[in-house]
């Protein structure tokens, strides 16, 4: 457990204070009011606003610049981002940035050494804001919008997600039901939602593409994390748009950024290619394969032809950044026919692997 003997009262207060009112507040409601569709209605949308603002905006868009977007995106998510109360977006990819540096350390802001809990809340309740050092996003810093909403922060939070649900639901006669339904109770399922990614997504799992470090897949967290569950692919491959890399793959920010492109309203979306996602996964497998002890001939042979495939793609890929336009097509069939050749290789292995007895 963390040793810190620091205390952040008014986070203590806020996170506790706010869950307790949105449980007993709801249930006076239904025992002795109502609470009406349009208001349930409000507060799922503003649900999904602050949460996609989360994760496609603070996360993926910003902390790291997986894609560009369009200046009324990033307004967009800097005002719903701020509605979740989980700090400005400088605060929040600060903190985040440490976290994949010095991910399962004692630097790391929410290290999932010093327990379940701690890294789900308690990191928050003993957060020291005044020593944040905020040299590691100086790209973000240069940003007029976010160093606005940095400094404005407590006031676009309140305004975003307590003054304005309030203020919608007195359209329809609901003002408290507004403020507690689709404030208080919103920040409670949203703030939670996203602590299982610093939790449940570091303790339960698989580690399909990385042994190094505890983050793993859960594809269950991504239904409450607005597909952010497949946190040991993201650990990996930081940089990639997606964090459900396959298709049938539950990643609501992943579609969303995806639909923002097609609208022209982002570009410079980056995927992690093909061999490196086999890459890491045979990497990872192989190492099981070391610490069993396990040298089948055929199992280390396909080994080999695997390695020397990913050297071949390594090698025309390097061949392609030097290529002329006219050499360039050429190369991008070559690219893709070796890496049909790799996942073939690949999956052949792993057939191999499905016979160890030591591993099944």
């Amino acid at each position: 457990m963390t040793t810190s003997t620091y205390r952040n009262w008014q986070n203590i207060l806020f996170f506790i204070t706010v869950p307790l009112l949105a449980i007993a507040g709801t249930i006076w409601l239904c025992l002795f009011s109502s609470i009406s569709w349009q208001t349930w209605t409000l507060a799922g949308v503003l649900l999904v606003c602050g949460g996609l603002s989360i994760t496609a905006g603070y996360h993926r868009l910003f902390a790291h610049r997986t894609y560009q977007a369009a200046w009324p995106v990033q307004l967009f998510f800097a005002l719903f981002g701020a509605s979740a109360f989980e700090g400005s977006v400088l605060e929040w990819s600060t903190d985040h940035r440490n976290h994949h540096r010095y991910t399962d350390t004692p630097r790391d802001p929410y290290n999932i050494n010093q327990g379940f809990w701690y890294a789900h809340i308690g990191w928050i309740f003993t957060l020291d804001e005044s020593k944040r050092d905020f040299t590691n996003v100086a790209d973000l810093q240069a940003n007029p919008l976010l160093r606005m909403q940095h400094r404005y922060y407590t006031g676009f939070a309140f305004t975003m997600g307590l003054i304005l649900p309030t203020v919608i639901a007195a359209c329809w006669g609901e003002a408290l039901a507004g403020f507690i339904v689709a404030g208080l109770l919103r920040l409670t399922i949203l703030h939670h939602g996203t602590f299982c990614i610093n939790s449940l997504c570091h303790t339960m799992g698989s580690r399909r593409y990385s042994k190094t470090s505890s983050a793993r897949d859960n594809w269950l967290s991504a239904f409450v994390t607005f597909g952010e569950g497949y946190h040991n692919y993201h650990h990996q491959f930081p940089r990639d748009y997606r964090n459900g890399v396959r298709f049938y793959h539950f990643d609501p920010s992943k579609w969303t950024i995806y639909l923002l492109a097609r609208l022209k309203l982002a570009s410079h979306l980056y995927r992690t290619p093909d061999y490196h996602l086999i890459q890491a996964r045979f990497e990872s497998g192989a190492h099981q394969l070391s610490a069993a002890g396990i040298n089948s001939p055929i199992i280390v042979q396909l080994q080999e032809a695997i390695q020397e495939c990913i050297a071949k793609i390594k090698h025309l890929e390097a061949a392609y950044a030097e290529a002329t336009l006219k050499e360039l097509k050429e190369y991008q069939v070559k690219i893709k026919l070796a890496t049909l050749e790799l996942l073939h290789l690949f999956r052949q292995w792993k057939k191999q692997l499905a016979r160890v007895p030591a591993l099944s």
